[in-house]
């Protein structure tokens, strides 16, 4: 999450009260067949990473991830091999995820665009009226992908063949991370309200909420669980890592491991696995046991980044502010690139 210079971090803020459950009919703010540039990425080998974001395993069986300040998509084999790619549009990406098409999606942010690359470098670039401060992608069960927009508190949808929908509700509120539930809805979470959103692919949506001295303040990013089950992290005064089933009990799990716990992700052996501040990777079971790594290899403060589950069974994740990708086993072997 960034500014055009700089990581921003956006406000937030406090609720009490009790669990609530506030469900609305999600109206579509604009549609429009999305602006497209097509073109030839230039490839760059060699070590070029800066300032690394989002990670996600490709379809090609390596890595992917945004640099942000070098505005280039990254790729990286599971043997440690970097290219990176620049150019047609690529300007401040942020999130990035596998699409249904076999390519890779991501978020300009600093352009308020959609791109695509496929792993032979060619990017498309597609713009449309409602994105706005794009942040996270993933692909959705409609075969679309869908991302939120954090600047105009609102959740975006582009087929891929490039018509983009942009859709806003009273209960939408600096939507940051998204994914694809067990049920077949799109989870987000609202950090400007401090709830969990559910948008089902036909437009309702109903927002979570959990308040209290030990209620949900900074709800980040958020993953699907082995457990049927939605996880996400929560960042601000209350460190923890949260539980939401697709019927809205929420359960948050703390430790003194947490510090600002970020990124997150399911696991190859059925736990989460997250970034973490001064503790650097963290692991939760479904059961709610926190374990933390720290290693030479992670850079501890600020923390890593983007986190994902590689195809070789290991945990990879971005050190953004020490322009590094790095791979780490379940067992907790960390290898820096």
């Amino acid at each position: 999450m960034r500014t055009s210079t700089t990581r921003r971090w956006p406000v937030r803020y406090l609720w009490l009260g009790t669990l609530a459950v506030v469900a609305t009919l999600l109206l579509p703010a604009s549609m429009a067949v999305a602006g497209r540039s097509i073109g030839q990425a230039s490839a760059q080998a060699a070590n070029s990473i800066h300032h690394p974001q989002g990670i996600t395993a490709g379809p090609d069986g390596a890595l992917w991830f945004t640099t942000q300040s070098s505005d280039s998509i990254g790729r990286i084999t599971t043997g440690g091999n970097v290219t990176t790619f620049t150019g047609n549009g690529i300007s401040g990406p942020d999130g990035i995820t596998k699409g249904p098409d076999g390519a890779l999606w991501f978020t300009n942010y600093d352009n308020n665009s959609i791109g695509r690359i496929t792993t032979g470098g060619n990017v498309s670039n597609f713009t449309g009226s409602g994105i706005d401060g794009p942040q996270q992608i993933t692909t959705g069960p409609d075969g679309a992908l869908w991302f939120t927009n954090y600047d105009n508190n609102s959740i975006g949808r582009i087929t891929t063949g490039g018509k983009v929908s942009s859709f806003t509700d009273k209960g939408i509120s600096r939507p940051y991370g998204i994914t694809t539930g067990p049920d077949g809805d799109l989870w987000f979470t609202n950090y400007g309200n401090n709830t969990i959103g559910r948008m089902t692919t036909s437009g309702v949506v109903t927002d979570y909420q959990k308040q209290g001295v030990n209620g949900i303040r900074g709800p980040y990013a958020i993953a699907a669980g082995p457990d049927g089950a939605l996880w996400f992290t929560v960042n601000f005064d209350v460190n923890a890592i949260g539980r939401i089933t697709t019927a809205g009990k929420i359960t948050l799990y703390s430790s003194g491991a947490l510090s600002f716990p970020d990124a997150l992700t399911a696991g190859p052996d059925g736990a989460l696995w997250f970034t973490n501040g001064t503790h650097a990777i963290g692991r939760i079971t479904t059961s709610g046991k926190i374990k933390s790594f720290s290693r030479k290899g992670i850079i501890v403060s600020p923390p890593p980044d983007g986190i994902t589950a590689g195809p070789d069974g290991a945990l990879w994740f971005t050190n953004y502010y020490d322009d590094s990708v790095a791979r780490m086993t379940t067992a907790g072997v960390v290898t820096r690139f």
